[in-house]
């Protein structure tokens, strides 16, 4: 969200500062974006833990959705609700059914 300081909607401080909220780039695109959808997904030796960020669940299961909750845990797709260039998410993955390679070695 956003933050506006003004008495009044009249004010040039309102004004500039709402202005700068629909700053376009040098293509002509907006600098955020609104209703992202964020969808992992893993091999069989991967799972996802969890998010953390500005985001909330979407609940949806799977096969590559970890037991181990982090952040924002138990599923696989996160709705993000406003994005811009300053917005972070990390994603947290457990590593599972670890292939060893002494046991690919043939003597």
């Amino acid at each position: 969200g956003y933050m506006v300081m003004a008495d009044s909607f009249n004010t040039s401080l309102f004004k500039q500062t709402f202005q700068r909220v629909f700053t376009k780039d040098v293509q002509g695109s907006f600098k955020m974006a609104f209703a992202a959808t964020l969808e992992v997904k893993t091999s069989r030796e991967v799972k996802v833990s969890g998010a953390i960020g500005p985001c909330v669940s979407l609940n949806a299961k799977g096969p590559c959705v970890s037991e181990n909750e982090i952040g924002t845990g138990g599923t696989c797709q996160w709705k993000i609700c406003g994005l811009d260039a300053s917005t972070t998410l990390a994603l947290y993955f457990e590593v599972v059914n670890q292939v060893r390679t002494a046991d690919l070695r043939s003597d």
